[in-house]
């Protein structure tokens, strides 16, 4: 497994994700890092997942061909994928039922700055049934490793450690995910020292949907030294209505 740690407040989301792919449910059969599992979904936000790989792999696929961003047309692929891969790989239907997809979005009735909202939601079979679980705003979410999800006192340590919101300040945000995730990639076998991360931000000139990456100890200093936006990717711009 994974994990992968969102935040959404007014006027941003952040998804961060790990890049190891761990053979196995402790690992056994070895493990490969330097594996992008941040998704760019074009005309939503970003997607990626912590679970089985092969049916992530296909939701996030399939989610890159979506164009509208209602919840229901993303139920609907959800349902359609999960159905396809449980037939497919019938041996790891329990697997794809506990495996969690995590995705970001844009919405807005006017199509004007101030009717903007960013949503971060989750969709599990086996944790959330057929609905969405959405991030809370100003808080920080994780979709933890399979060796955190089975020993409890982990998360328990963690979550006593950190402080997981209410908090909405971007930088601030991004600085308390990064900590989160350096605790837990340097105590889980199965999560890498390096991740990515994609932004969804409003300006006054439109949405950016922005990219950064590397070592997560790396990327800690570009915030403490004022380097991290100058480092990021800008991957799209969306213009608004004034």
């Amino acid at each position: 497994m994974t994990a992968v740690l969102s935040y959404v407040n007014d006027y941003c989301s952040i998804i961060l994700v790990d890049n190891r792919i761990t053979y196995g449910r402790n690992g056994e059969g070895g493990y490969a890092d330097n594996v992008n599992k941040l998704v760019d979904l074009e005309s939503m936000g970003w997607a990626s997942g912590a679970g089985f790989s092969d049916y992530l792999v296909e939701a996030k696929k399939e989610l890159t061909k979506l164009v509208a961003t209602s919840t229901d047309d993303i139920k609907d692929i959800y349902r359609r994928v999960i159905k396809n891969c449980k037939e497919k790989y019938p041996l790891y239907k329990d697997d794809i039922d506990e495996s969690v997809l995590i995705a970001s979005w844009i919405g807005s009735s006017t199509g004007d700055i101030s009717d903007i909202f960013f949503r971060v939601g989750s969709l599990s079979n086996k944790h959330y049934g057929d609905k969405f679980q959405f991030v809370k705003k100003g808080f920080i979410s994780i979709a933890y490793p399979y060796d955190y999800v089975t020993d409890i006192s982990k998360v328990e340590h963690l979550e006593e450690k950190f402080n997981f919101g209410p908090e909405e300040d971007l930088n601030l945000a991004l600085k308390n995910m990064l900590n989160i995730f350096n605790d837990i990639s340097s105590t889980s076998p199965q999560v890498s020292r390096t991740c990515d991360i994609g932004i969804q931000i409003i300006r006054q000139n439109g949405i950016f949907k922005l990219k950064h990456g590397g070592h997560v100890e790396e990327l800690i200093k570009d915030l403490d030294n004022n380097t991290f936006e100058s480092k990021m990717e800008v991957i799209s711009v969306m213009e608004l209505q004034m």
